[in-house]
């Protein structure tokens, strides 16, 4: 993700979503295909594997010696060998012209670590911050949540955080009443969004890790992922009082993290 240090900026940025997952090794070790199939692409450090009419598979940063056509087994066929500069595969699962997440068939996986919530932020629709003692009229509400990632993960990639799977929030008064439901804000364990909503799902301050801002590569800085909850809430449809947002991040293996943060409404 290519982004500009000005949020005012932020329609020039390039950015799109993680479009499948990066699978550690070293250099050298053997790529398996993980599903039976057919070469359909290779070029340069990338061979596409169709599995199917709608279905295919695409591993990147790996060399490979197959051609088009050939047929490739599941756990059997080596499809190629993890280039030294990449310490990783990339490994993209294509369904019915929609990318979706290999972590749906991916075993062994196994995750015991939940998510962290780290904070919620409030703003005005045009950026200013917002105090959670004094909040008023239509507010922006983002929330900072983050993954660790599983397993020991060697090299520069060691100990950055990743984005969680899902993400919902909801609205509770000081009698513990909900006022409103917990609502999905975002799910990626299933599918990844279309590039175009992007900023619907995360807010202005959010980064990759190794960013480049401002045309400047920021190695071994860590990202942050900062997603939208409200965009924006109306407070002014609840009685002045106080009040607790709810958010809750949960990873591919269920496993969840809550944040509970109190708020206090008062409009005019």
């Amino acid at each position: 993700m290519i982004i500009k240090s000005d949020a005012s900026l932020r329609p020039l940025a390039s950015v799109q979503f993680h479009q499948g997952v990066d699978i550690a090794g070293g250099r050298g070790e053997k790529v398996y295909a993980v599903t039976d199939g057919w070469i359909h692409h290779v070029t340069g450090d990338r061979v596409d594997v169709s599995a199917g009419v709608t279905r295919s598979f695409q591993y990147y940063h790996v060399r490979s010696t197959l051609k088009s056509g050939e047929r490739v087994v599941a756990g059997v066929t080596v499809i190629g060998t993890i280039k030294r500069e990449a310490g990783h595969v990339h490994l993209t699962e294509i369904d019915g012209g929609r990318v979706i997440n290999p972590l749906l068939h991916l075993y062994p996986y196994v995750d015991r670590i939940p998510p962290t919530v780290h904070g919620v932020e409030l703003t005005t629709v045009s950026g200013g911050r917002v105090a959670t003692d004094d909040v008023s009229g239509r507010v922006v509400i983002s929330a900072r949540a983050d993954d660790s990632q599983t397993g020991d993960v060697a090299g520069a990639w060691h100990g950055m955080p990743v984005a969680p799977a899902v993400i919902d929030w909801g609205l509770t008064n000081e009698h513990g009443s909900v006022v409103r439901r917990m609502q999905r804000v975002m799910d990626f364990r299933r599918r990844i969004p279309l590039p175009r909503r992007f900023w619907s799902v995360y807010a202005d301050s959010t980064r990759q890790n190794f960013p480049v801002i401002d045309n400047k590569f920021n190695f071994r800085r860590p990202g942050r992922f900062d997603f939208l909850i409200a965009n924006p809430l109306d407070t002014r449809v609840f009685p002045n009082g106080s009040y607790v947002i709810d958010v809750r991040a949960m990873d591919s293996c269920g496993n969840t993290a809550d944040l509970r943060e109190p708020i206090t409404i008062r409009n005019p």
